[in-house]
């Protein structure tokens, strides 16, 4: 898997100790919530036409799954995700930065996380002229997932038509 790393993840060592909350409470299902933040910063590098993405996770919502699976925990409705994406958006008046889950063991994508990324990913490009969705959905939606057996915590994003796995930095 190809590792990009211009793009890094900021979780506080709280909103981390929730996403761990969240996924014992859902155990032995999986979680699934939001971490949500202002827009992305482009830090621009002291190397030539070098930069990263900075995302800065300041809220963990922990969400209910209408799944109780150990292994699925998107809900079978995709308009309810694009509700709760809106709705978080309204609420805190921030993006949603990356959609958040566990798995029993392995903190990697799981064929069915490689097609909602990819769904994300064409949806995004499908409603970019539209005002509000444009304002809620984010282009390149990071995942973030955590391996229920020992908390490791890992991050990917659908860019340039694969997976990638990002940099995540717990402070």
């Amino acid at each position: 898997m190809k590792y990009e790393k211009d793009i890094i993840l900021f979780i506080s060592q709280e909103i981390y100790e929730k996403m761990k909350k969240c996924v014992e409470k859902a155990s032995p299902n999986e979680s699934f919530g939001l971490l949500i933040g202002p827009k992305p910063r482009e830090i621009i590098l002291e190397v030539p036409n070098e930069f990263q993405y900075h995302y800065n996770a300041e809220i963990f919502e922990c969400i209910e799954s209408d799944k109780s699976s150990p292994v699925d925990f998107l809900m079978e409705n995709i308009e309810e995700l694009h509700r709760i994406i809106k709705n978080a958006y309204e609420k805190y008046n921030r993006r949603v930065l990356s959609i958040f889950h566990s798995h029993p063991a392995e903190a990697y994508p799981s064929r069915f996380d490689v097609k909602y990324m990819k769904y994300l990913y064409k949806f995004y490009n499908a409603v970019v002229n539209s005002p509000m969705m444009v304002k809620t959905a984010i282009k390149n939606q990071i995942w973030t997932i955590m391996d229920s057996s020992d908390f490791k915590l890992n991050g990917f994003i659908y860019l340039e038509k694969q997976v990638q796995q990002i940099r995540l930095e717990i402070k």
